[in-house]
């Protein structure tokens, strides 16, 4: 392994994603219960929009409902996202509109999107000249959906899908030892649970971060890029100081606060600990997002806060 070198990471956000931008420069560089719900049903739930693009009850869905239809404006056509599938307006106006301003970071580069949900980040790397892009995903839903439309955009000999086993959810889990890449776009889960049984496509028990950072040493170009999203604000400044730990440069625009959920599992944490120590039992007390007024949206985000232009 070649020694370090001075690298930059950046952290771009959007209304509710964190942007990790590292770039390497020669040598490698180191970037509850309520209705009777679970944790990650109740996450489910949240998950649920409109297409403002088309009318009628077939544009609603979630990521447990129905098939959706959702126009990209930078793809220029519709896609198709199947049941159990994120919905991917974040993607739309903050990743899609910072690779358009850098196209030169796809045009003819070979690109790893981990975490591809819809797909669409791939499918737009893709329409951007990308040489190659492999998309990796948890959940074969996903990965359905998006050998669906980059089928359906012309993209299918551009853009390879490989299915992450739940028996190792690292980050580089499917991808060779000795594969690099020009571009690295993991999307991990935003919700963070480290009491959760094991990672999916909704919760990380909060060790898919440090070893995205880690494997970039090993799998990203020298002169490559990698784009971490994170809109956990714990999270988000955990790998920011992690990343400086590791000898990066770190400009940080911090997400815009907390999701419930997120704020949930933090404070019943401490709760525990808390009630502990008091030797009461464990479970006597907990924080519930849908009924503690504190641990609502207008508590725990910035309800000001403007997506920034590109």
């Amino acid at each position: 392994m070649s020694s370090k070198v001075t690298c930059v990471v950046l952290l771009f956000i959007g209304f509710a994603i964190g942007v990790v931008l590292a770039s390497r420069g020669l040598l490698p560089a180191g970037l509850m219960q309520t209705e009777k719900m679970t944790m990650q049903e109740r996450r489910y739930k949240y998950y649920t929009y409109i297409d403002p693009n088309t009318s009628g009850t077939a544009n609603q869905g979630n990521v447990l409902g129905e098939p959706i239809r959702f126009y990209s404006g930078k793809l220029e056509a519709y896609i198709a996202v199947l049941p159990g599938v994120f919905y991917p307006y974040e993607a739309e106006w903050t990743t899609l509109p910072l690779l358009k301003l850098h196209p030169e970071l796809v045009r003819g580069k070979t690109v790893l999107e981990i975490g591809t949900g819809s797909g669409i980040i791939s499918l737009f790397c893709a329409k951007l000249g990308a040489a190659k892009v492999v998309a990796t995903d948890i959940n074969p839903a996903a990965l359905e959906t998006m050998t669906l439309n980059g089928g359906k955009l012309g993209y299918a000999d551009i853009i390879e899908t490989r299915l992450v086993s739940p028996d190792d959810t690292s980050a580089y889990a499917v991808i060779g030892e000795d594969e690099c890449f020009d571009l690295i776009l993991p999307n991990p889960p935003f919700a963070i649970d480290l009491d959760a049984p094991r990672n999916d496509s909704v919760t990380d028990v909060g060790v898919l971060g440090f070893s995205i950072v880690r494997g970039l040493d090993q799998h990203l170009e020298p002169g490559g890029v990698s784009v971490l999203y994170y809109d956990d604000l714990f999270f988000h400044e955990v790998m920011v100081m992690f990343a400086r730990h590791n000898g990066y440069e770190v400009r940080a625009h911090t997400p815009n606060g907390l999701f419930p959920w997120s704020a949930e599992t933090l404070f019943n944490s401490y709760l525990r600990r808390l009630l502990q120590r008091e030797g009461l039992p464990p479970d006597m007390l907990h924080f519930d997002y849908h009924k503690d007024k504190a641990l609502g949206f207008e508590f725990l985000r910035n309800a000001g806060f403007k997506p920034r232009e590109f």
